[in-house]
């Protein structure tokens, strides 16, 4: 908002700055083109007392020119002093304008100083605004110009009738001298309303030149409303966009923080895996080092079972080797063979089912014994 107002308040600044350029030189001119004329009617009140003597004698030595002077410069005269009328009107018209204009422009200024920059309103409104203020000051002045140019037809042939009746009676009662003084003052007056013609003619071609100064100045205001316009509203799509884009920021930020949050929690998630694969490897190494230490036993075992078959078959071969001196000596008791058959089969299957691992040991040498002691 404050940076619409700072915009506005420069271009009205700059349009205030338009207007005081082009009213300035124009109230100058208008000035110097016063004064002008009163100096000129001045010189001309001056000169006519006493270049009447001389015209009258000039006019006496001819008379018939002087008639004729008289009938060739009426419409002339006439037709200047319609001109001079008809400046004179636009003269006041622009003055009259130029008044309104002043007035406006204080309004406007009046306004621009009360209001705030809060309740300032945007330059398309204000383009607006200037267009139609500008459109009602051009209809303003074509009404006003259209009402003067009717007065002024209006008073033109008020006047002209006026004039024609008066110089008509005038010449009707006149004597030559008189004619003769008509005359030569209707020579100063063709002089002069020459000289005012092409001094209204030269003002004519400056007040053109400064409305087309007026018209280009006013064309590059609009030119400057309607590119300020037109950056207004590409400051305004651009700030939409950024606006879309601090949001789709805002969104993102938020994504990354969600991922973020997942990925502390796969952090914890990893940590804790770890963790159990590190106490996993603990008890796999130990588990290892227990079935380590059971295939040792079970290698010892089965080296203490071998060391025990080897042993219980040496001792088997000693008690078939015994039995077979005992069966030699005892050779007549069949019953003592049955029972010595019996029990040798009994030690051999004992032998083969591996039960004889532990007893070998302590029998063997037991029974040996025995053996001898028997024998």
């Amino acid at each position: 908002m404050l940076l619409t107002a700072t915009g506005l308040f420069i271009e009205f600044a700059r349009f205030i700055k338009i207007i005081f350029w082009i009213i300035i030189p124009v109230f100058f001119i208008a000035m110097v083109v016063v004064a002008l004329l009163h100096r000129r009617k001045k010189i001309k009140a001056g000169s006519t007392a006493t270049d009447q003597g001389e015209s009258i004698l000039a006019s006496i030595d001819d008379p018939g020119h002087g008639a004729y002077l008289l009938f060739d410069h009426s419409g002339l005269v006439r037709k200047y002093r319609n001109k001079l009328f008809y400046n004179q009107a636009r003269y006041i018209a622009l003055r009259h304008d130029y008044q309104k204009l002043e007035a406006k422009l204080a309004s406007l200024s009046t306004i621009q100083l009360v209001a705030s920059p809060e309740n300032n309103t945007t330059m398309e409104n204000q383009a607006q605004q200037t267009m139609i203020l500008s459109a009602d000051v051009a209809s303003e002045n074509r009404e006003l110009a259209d009402r003067l140019d009717q007065l002024t037809r209006a008073y033109q042939s008020l006047e002209e009738e006026n004039d024609a009746l008066a110089e008509q009676i005038r010449l009707q009662t006149a004597t030559d001298e008189e004619k003769a003084s008509v005359v030569s003052r209707w020579r100063e007056e063709n002089v002069l309303l020459k000289t005012k013609a092409a001094e209204q003619e030269y003002l004519q071609d400056i007040v053109d030149e400064k409305k087309r100064q007026i018209d280009f100045l006013q064309q590059q205001l609009e030119q400057r409303i309607r590119v300020h316009h037109s950056s207004e509203q590409q400051l305004s799509s651009i700030q939409s966009e950024l606006h879309l884009k601090y949001e789709q920021i805002l969104q993102r930020e938020q994504s990354v923080a969600t991922v973020e949050g997942r990925l502390i929690i796969l952090a914890n998630e990893l940590r804790d895996l770890r963790e159990q694969n590190e106490m996993l490897n603990a008890a796999l190494a130990d588990s290892r080092e227990v079935t380590a230490t059971l295939e040792h036993q079970v290698l010892h075992e089965q080296s203490r079972a071998e060391l025990a078959e080897q042993r219980l078959a040496s001792n088997r071969q000693m008690l078939l080797r015994l039995y077979r001196e005992f069966s030699s000596c005892v050779g007549n008791e069949g019953d003592k063979n049955r029972e010595a058959g019996d029990w040798s089969r009994e030690a051999g299957e004992r032998s083969r089912e591996g039960e004889w691992s532990l007893e070998a040991g302590v029998q063997g040498p037991e029974l040996s014994s025995i053996i001898v002691q028997h024998s």
